[in-house]
């Protein structure tokens, strides 16, 4: 469809035609064409760092940042769950992990949520100034140093804040505030990190060009066609973002007291102009109709994770969010509050002899849940029904929970084929917090002796259960942990 008023038009008035035409006669069009440096130097320039690194797409810009950074398996990362996919994605191209933190009413990272998913793997924390918006830099800066994080700004949508990160990265697509069709830029005022991403981007050719390349590296070079056009871009960037300010004023003063319409807080600089819909799916239509193009928000990734995780066995666990299972009717048993994993490399055929890995996730679960050890009621232990990992899994439970909570067991009832996966002991947890009370049918009725826990057989020590967790203990050394509260 084409629309009369695009979600977000590029702004073609200055040099770009003149400079892509001056790249094609004088023949320099490669990445060493004399617009790449240009550029480069003032886009760093115009942010307030040092250096600038041009590469082929916002998303390359932050897959640079994060190899750059040494980032890579073993380590988690933290984003928001509000952002485009691309932040999560560089991420596990570098073979690390993301860490979602939910977001504030602005959208962007809830810093106060930030905290509790630090763990001893977090190596990086990528705010991004949704739309415009800029993070509380400030707290999360201060959170950063004190645990020894570095800070890779997400700036796609956010050309005119000034970066505070280590790195900050920057889109230059056709829809941003200032773009070459396709692009990106690192900046940062380090410059080993600055060094480092050139050599990657540029597949890790020495200066010799001996074709012999010290580490796996990456073709995400920009070309001079679009370093002209992204120095034109920049050329122009002030009066763009003084346009942009005009129609973030227009409509701010036009959607004021529109029954149904909910205005968002205010931007630094505007990319999109955002408003909370009750009718959205009707309004875009309307719109549409009238020429004007509009989008839907990004799902958040947790939105995006809802539907089911089905066991080696027989057992399916189906998750659905609380809003959803209440509009339909649904009855409510548990929620699942937090979620911890953890693997142990070092035991990759057989349960850690220690159980770091199992205290790990459900350390990991409790402080994403916001809950400390001592709120627990039950544990239901997913174990290996063996000798060996039940006396694992009890001593890690100990040492986190101590001898409060209930604990029985799914796989002494079940067998391993049915509690695979801890599907089943989860839904034993839900049906234990819907009743207030342990089922007998979930009890272990005799215990290894060498395991240091009691094991209810009748009523549990509680009066009332509220707060449940199901811990699993695998071979392969892989670790779960649920946190369940009461519905």
């Amino acid at each position: 469809m084409t629309f009369t008023y695009q979600a977000s038009r590029p702004y073609l008035t200055g040099n770009e035609s003149a400079y892509v035409a001056e790249a094609i006669e004088t023949g320099m069009i490669s990445a060493r064409g004399p617009y790449m440096q240009r550029f480069e130097q003032e886009f760093a320039d115009f942010t307030g760092k040092a250096h600038g690194v041009a590469c082929s797409s916002g998303t390359a810009a932050l897959t640079l940042a994060m190899r750059a950074l040494g980032i890579g398996p073993g380590d988690e990362v933290i984003v928001p769950e509000f952002t485009m996919i691309a932040t999560a994605w560089a991420v596990t191209y570098v073979g690390a992990t993301p860490v979602f933190v939910d977001c504030a009413d602005d959208l962007t990272i809830d810093v106060d949520l930030l905290e509790r998913k630090i763990t001893p793997r977090t190596k990086a924390v990528v705010p991004v100034h949704v739309h415009g918006r800029r993070c509380d830099m400030v707290a999360i800066t201060r959170l950063a140093r004190e645990y020894n994080l570095w800070v890779v700004e997400d700036s796609a949508e956010a050309h005119g804040i000034a970066p505070s990160g280590d790195i900050a990265c920057f889109s230059l697509y056709a829809n941003k505030i200032i773009t070459a069709g396709e692009g990106g830029v690192c900046v940062t005022d380090d410059a080993r990190l600055a060094e480092r991403m050139v050599h990657l981007r540029g597949m890790a050719i020495g200066g010799d060009h001996s074709f012999l390349h010290d580490t796996l590296a990456y073709n995400f070079r920009m070309t001079s066609l679009q370093a002209g056009f992204a120095l034109a871009q920049l050329e122009k960037i002030d009066e763009i973002l003084a346009m942009r300010g005009t129609i973030e004023k227009r409509y701010d003063a036009g959607l004021q007291d529109i029954a149904g319409l909910t205005l968002m807080p205010p931007r630094e600089v505007l990319w999109m102009y955002d408003v909370r819909a009750e009718r959205r799916d009707e309004l875009c239509e309307f719109l549409a109709g009238e020429g004007i193009e509009t989008r839907a928000a990004s799902r958040p990734f947790d939105a995006a994770r809802d539907g089911f995780v089905a066991a080696e066995g027989a057992a399916v666990l189906v998750l659905e969010r609380v809003a959803d299972a209440t509009a339909r009717g649904g009855r409510v048993h548990a929620v699942v509050r937090g979620y911890g994993a953890a693997t142990d490399a070092h035991h990759a055929t057989a349960p850690d002899p220690e159980g770091r890995g199992v205290e790990r996730a459900l350390r990991t679960a409790l402080a994403d849940a916001g809950l400390g050890p001592s709120a627990v009621d039950h544990v239901n232990a997913h174990g290996t029904s063996t000798p060996l990992g039940d006396v694992i899994e009890a001593r890690a439970l100990r040492r986190v929970l101590g001898d409060r909570p209930v604990v029985t067991s799914t796989k002494g009832v079940t067998g391993h084929s049915l509690a695979a996966s801890g599907a089943m002991e989860a839904a034993y947890t839900a049906l234990t917090l819907a009743r207030r009370s342990v089922p007998p049918t979930a009890n272990l009725t005799e215990l290894d002796p060498r395991v240091e826990l009691d094991v209810v057989t009748g009523a549990p020590r509680s009066a009332q259960i509220d707060v449940g967790v199901s811990t699993s203990l695998g071979f392969g050394g892989h670790n779960a942990a649920l946190v369940l509260t009461a519905g």
